[in-house]
């Protein structure tokens, strides 16, 4: 957090109070939408992800992830594949 700024005209800053996480807010199993149809032989690639197909010409990609840094390396691998991400969803265990 930035404060008012000091006698010396410089900013004060302060830590934000730590945040404390759950374990299940963390990881857990996402679906996700993309445009188009990706082969099932892209299933290895994105971490063994089950890999099916909607009757909107879309593909879903359904799988676990342990934390927030595994599901961005999936999304950044949609990315890089120039796919047209449709929706993200979390599902409870």
């Amino acid at each position: 957090m930035i404060e008012k700024r000091d006698q010396n005209n410089s900013y004060i800053i302060r830590n934000r109070p730590n945040v404390q996480r759950s374990v299940n807010s963390i990881g857990g199993t996402y679906q996700i939408r993309v445009k188009g149809l990706l082969g099932k032989e892209w299933s290895d690639w994105f971490n063994e992800w089950d890999i099916t197909y909607s009757s909107d010409l879309s593909t879903v990609l359904t799988g676990r992830v342990a934390d927030q840094s595994e599901l961005h390396g999936i999304l950044n691998k949609i990315r890089d594949l120039n796919l047209t991400l449709v929706s993200v969803s979390r599902y409870s265990v």
